[in-house]
């Protein structure tokens, strides 16, 4: 797979399925049930915002973000290494 695929990937214009996961788990390691818990969890994330109420502070947006950019962060990490 290219580096165009690695950026869509890292940019979630993909998702992680299994068969991205394997290719994962071949290049850089973990399992392919780390790549689809990575994906998993996301997807949690983005229905929980998703399913939400506003308040007009954004406190329990921002909680919310935290966790996603954590969720996500070690795909983004991992991803960017290889691309840079």
């Amino acid at each position: 797979m290219s580096g165009s695929f690695l950026k869509k990937l890292n940019n979630q214009q993909i998702d992680i399925d299994s068969d991205i996961a394997t290719y994962l788990t071949q290049l850089i390691g973990g399992s392919e049930d780390f790549w689809l818990n990575i994906q998993n969890n996301y997807e949690k994330s983005i229905r929980r915002f998703q399913e939400s109420s506003i308040d007009s502070n954004f406190e329990d947006y921002y909680t919310l973000v935290q966790e996603m950019k954590k969720d996500r962060g070690y795909q983004v990490q991992i991803i960017n290494t290889l691309i840079n």
